[in-house]
């Protein structure tokens, strides 16, 4: 009995393999193009550093590029294991070139951050900055001596609006603080708007109120001008245009649904 092969089925396995192969072509050369870098400038890894980098592990959770701003937001975690980073070598790439970029960090084992670059300080604009790489930079016995590639993913292009910091602890949203400028009496006490930002659902938010900052008399004094003075040092008036000019408190507006909302501020005599 004979069998007859199909040519189109070996046509698709021949394919295959060809993708296959194109694939391992490419990613070998992205490592060589990066691992050439990275080489530059670096020192020779001693046998107690290689076991450093050998437990300490860093990846990528982001790398985000906004098409718009050409910002480039990366996102690095770091799993347990010993070493002293003391920063990490960030290497944007395309098939051809890559440059590299440090960051100091003293990021600690189970934590992670956040940083941002603009796609012009690797020397890539948006369209040519395809991949981003990451190596740690230990610091022992005094040397610091920058690691290999730990992590290598792809960069995902994004509009403005559609980019949206992930995060998971609130300090990586930014710092809590009062917004300057936007102090105002509210009878004898000082009202002040307090930005408090916060990560919700793997996505950075802030909230801002007005919430107390001091109460004027608790010192014996009285609220003037968003602050507490000595009742003696009031100025005297005739009429509410000696006190001042009623204006719009800057910094206070907000949004209420569909409506914005800002601080009007009356003087009286």
């Amino acid at each position: 009995m004979i069998f007859k092969k199909s040519k189109k089925a070996l046509s698709a396995v021949i394919v295959t393999l060809i993708v296959i192969a194109l694939a391992l072509v490419a990613i070998g050369i992205v490592w060589v193009v990066v691992n050439t870098v990275l080489e530059e400038g670096s020192g020779t890894i001693s046998r107690l550093q290689f076991e450093i980098y050998s437990e300490m592990d860093l990846k990528i959770t982001l790398a985000q590029l906004n098409n718009e701003t050409t910002r480039l937001t990366a996102k690095v975690a770091r799993s347990s294991g010993k070493g002293n980073l003391s920063g990490i070598s960030f290497i944007v790439s395309n098939d051809l070139f890559a440059n590299a970029v440090r960051r100091n960090t003293d990021l600690g084992e189970l934590e992670q951050q956040t940083f941002y670059f603009y796609i012009y300080e690797f020397d890539f604009d948006v369209d040519s900055a395809k991949y981003l790489s990451i190596a740690p930079i230990t610091l022992y016995e005094g040397e610091e001596t920058t690691g290999e590639i730990m992590d290598t993913v792809p960069i995902e292009k994004v509009s403005f609006d559609d980019e949206i910091p992930l995060c998971y602890e609130n300090s990586e949203c930014g710092t809590d603080d009062w917004v300057s400028g936007t102090q105002y009496c509210a009878g004898n006490i000082i009202l002040q708007q307090w930005v408090a930002y916060l990560c919700e659902a793997e996505g950075c938010t802030s909230q801002s109120t007005h919430v107390l900052k001091e109460d004027c008399s608790l010192e014996n004094k009285t609220c003037y001008a968003a602050a507490c003075i000595e009742i003696v040092d009031i100025p005297d008036c005739v009429e509410d245009s000696d006190c001042g000019t009623n204006s719009w408190v800057p910094g206070t507006n907000y949004c209420d649904e569909d409506d914005i909302f800002q601080i009007w501020r009356n003087y009286t005599c």
